[in-house]
């Protein structure tokens, strides 16, 4: 079996690219994290080998299958998809990739990011790699390969039971695949976090929009209800007035299509939330 080489990972890149665009949103630095976006759209585009071998990577690291059998069976599946890649195209495109990320990325550690899953990817690029290989002589270490795939396929994974007062919280959590860096996270709740995470990923693939849509309704859900309870407890009066216009332009929020200003909106709604509710938990 051919060595791993990290710069030609196509799974790994892909979440490196991811990121570095969270890192630098939460830096403010919106124009790189755009930059970083549009590497994504220009080299992942649908039509291109990039692109047909990302899909077979990726539905080896998310899918999970109930027994070892269908394990077998994707993996069956998985090794003929890679077979019909064009090889030779795909090894341009991928050099392209590094060109451009090399050319337009400002950060020279940048194929040193740290992934958690760098075992798990660095498994499935290899065996990709092989499957499309000619060598059709037998080998050990190809087969050791399999059969951690295998058993990532059938892992269970732990999901936290959710609780009524930090539901939207722990779905947040449960939806990061990754930890931002911890200079960030005194600043910005687990929250929030997520919700820039969602927002980076519903920016560079298409399939990723329903998760982003479905927080930020609940977080406009959540905040509607907040300020009904408020309205009830205060009564009428001035408070009232000011609470009416909030509640409207809070109702005018997309939870879809959303931009980088109604981002920032819901980010805001987020960190009042969790205010109130820490004061009303006292």
């Amino acid at each position: 079996m051919s060595s791993h080489n990290k710069k030609r990972n196509v799974g790994l890149i892909y979440e490196q690219l991811i990121r570095y665009a969270s890192k630098c949103i939460l830096e403010g630095r919106t124009e790189r994290a755009e930059i970083a976006m549009q590497i994504l759209k220009e080299h992942f585009r649908p039509g291109t080998e990039l692109y047909k071998e990302f899909r077979l990577f990726n539905a080896l690291v998310q899918t999970t299958v109930p027994t070892e059998a269908l394990a077998l069976r994707v993996l069956e599946e998985a090794r003929k998809a890679a077979s019909t890649h064009d090889s030779q195209r795909l090894d341009f495109e991928k050099s392209a990739l590094i060109r451009s990320i090399n050319k337009r990325i400002d950060f020279p550690g940048f194929f040193d990011t740290r992934i958690p899953e760098y075992r798990k990817l660095a498994t499935v690029q290899t065996l990709l790699n092989d499957w499309r290989s000619t060598d059709s002589t037998f080998s050990a270490q190809r087969v050791i390969y399999e059969g951690k795939v295998v058993g990532h396929l059938t892992e269970k994974i732990e999901v936290p039971k959710l609780t009524k007062k930090s539901e939207v919280t722990s779905l947040s959590l449960k939806l990061m695949r990754e930890k931002l860096d911890r200079k960030y996270s005194s600043s910005l709740t687990q929250e929030q976090i997520g919700l820039i995470n969602l927002y980076v990923k519903a920016s560079t693939r298409s399939d990723a929009s329903g998760p982003l849509a479905e927080a930020c309704a609940s977080v406009k859900s959540r905040a509607i209800r907040a300020l009904d309870l408020l309205r009830r407890e205060k009564g009428e009066g001035i408070l009232t007035e000011k609470v009416d216009p909030v509640k409207r332009e809070v109702e005018s929020l997309p939870d879809r299509n959303i931009q980088e200003r109604d981002l920032t909106k819901y980010l805001t709604l987020i960190k009042l939330i969790s205010e109130a509710e820490d004061k009303n938990a006292k």
